[in-house]
């Protein structure tokens, strides 16, 4: 563009002095401004701009209750499906059988996916005569519930009497309570309300022996046998204070078995040998029950376990049985020992004890467990009451499981042992 010299006066040019001046003015402001930027808190602009997000972030999902933040998504009703119909025990309890042939129903309780609950399921059948099935007209089911404690609380752990325990070196020891209870009585089975309706039918108590040794013949002994029946723990094996608690939880009372001196080492251990009750020295055979009392707490009584030697001998034995039933227990003889003489001792002690009448596995033949059980069913028809004692096998637990399925079919009665013990002095112990 040409010079104008009106306003673009002779002397400057586009590098003057006003040019200049005006440039440095102008970067001046710039740096300035620059300077006041920089010289600005940002820090706190940065984190209060960071909380003003946070709030308004929270404000948004508790405005729209919606914990995904905007992402799409949506609602179903979950219905929950209709409940499973009720599982059936395997086995009845003994003196609550099956009565369905006067109702025309039939019982499903084989079934071993339904079992365990304490109820069983009775169904009509096809061929019910006419009349019979008023009670399951329209397609209703009988549920009836034993009255066994074992199928009502199958899983239950049962704590010990704190009142009817006693420290000791060797753990808690069984003792009468200050006011007087004891663990005969507070230890022992329910007797089921059918067994009371009808206790003037003869009454047949079973014993099983040999828990606790093998875990596995335990575990088939608390599955397979009713609450009636009682079981022998022996002091040896591991967590027998949770079998015990388990057992008498399912129902079933416990007798602790105690170790005694044979006439020959049968099978014994080191270890066992060096606890059993053997000779004569009175305070070494208490001090060794002692030990095998505080094995686990829980039992009502005591019973043998072997110990045909020690048995035999008033002398050995006495001062056991007035350890026994200064403690407030029972004592059963499992009738093994042809000389024994812990009865007549018994009765001097004050101790209430019976001696069983059938050892129901003394005979290796397969069908002595069934002859023996006819034997121990003929005794208690003729004298009222009988104890049958026997061991955990497996196959001999299923013989008496079979058999106490069907006792109110042959007029007797299953009962807890507590149930057949005598008094001293009554007569009964001398059976």
């Amino acid at each position: 563009m040409p010079r104008d010299d009106l306003n673009d006066p002779i002397g400057y040019d586009a590098g003057d002095a006003r040019g200049d001046h005006a440039n440095d003015v102008s970067k001046k402001s710039s740096l300035e401004t620059l300077g006041g930027f920089r010289n600005l808190p940002w820090r706190i602009i940065a984190l209060c701009s960071l909380g003003a997000l946070v709030v308004g972030l929270v404000s948004f999902l508790v405005a729209t209750d919606d914990g995904l933040g905007g992402e799409p998504y949506a609602v179903a009703r979950l219905q929950r499906p209709a409940p499973a119909a009720l599982p059936v025990p395997k086995r009845p309890s003994a003196n609550n059988p099956d009565t369905t042939g006067s109702i025309g129903v039939t019982d499903l309780s084989g079934d071993d996916d339904e079992m365990q609950s304490g109820v069983r399921v009775l169904r009509p059948t096809s061929n019910a005569a006419p009349g019979s099935t008023t009670v399951l007209s329209n397609g209703a089911i009988i549920l009836k519930v034993p009255d066994s404690a074992k199928t009502i609380t199958p899983e239950a752990p049962a704590e010990p009497d704190r009142r009817l325990t006693e420290k000791s070196r060797y753990g808690l020891l069984p003792r009468i309570a200050a006011d007087g209870a004891r663990p005969a009585d507070v230890y022992a089975g329910k007797l089921p309300s059918s067994a009371r309706l009808s206790r003037n039918l003869p009454k047949i108590a079973i014993v099983i022996g040999g828990m606790g040794i093998s875990e596995l013949a335990t575990e088939v002994a608390l599955s397979k046998l009713p609450a009636e029946v009682t079981l022998g723990f022996a002091p040896f094996g591991s967590d027998l204070e949770t079998q015990v608690s388990r057992a008498r939880g399912l129902g079933h009372e416990i007798v602790l078995q105690a170790p005694m001196e044979g006439y020959g080492p049968e099978g014994m251990s080191e270890e066992m040998q060096r606890r059993t009750l053997s000779g004569t020295d009175a305070a070494q055979s208490v001090d060794r029950l002692r030990w095998q009392m505080g094995r686990y707490t829980g039992y009502s009584g005591v019973m043998n376990f072997l110990g045909a030697r020690f048995l035999a001998s008033e002398a050995a034995v006495s001062p056991v049985l007035k350890e026994i039933s200064a403690r407030g227990l029972y004592w059963l003889d499992d009738g093994s020992a042809p000389q024994s003489v812990s009865l007549p001792a018994a009765n001097a002690a004050g101790l209430p004890a019976r001696r069983a009448d059938v050892v129901l596995d003394g005979s290796p033949k397969s069908d002595a467990v069934d002859a023996a059980l006819k034997r121990l069913e003929t005794i208690a028809k003729a004298k009222g009451s009988a104890i049958g004692v026997a061991s955990g096998l497996p196959e001999v637990v299923d013989r008496i499981s079979t058999y106490t399925r069907n006792m109110p079919e042959h007029g007797v009665i299953l009962v807890p042992l507590n149930t057949l013990m005598a008094a001293p002095g009554s007569g009964l112990s001398q059976r």
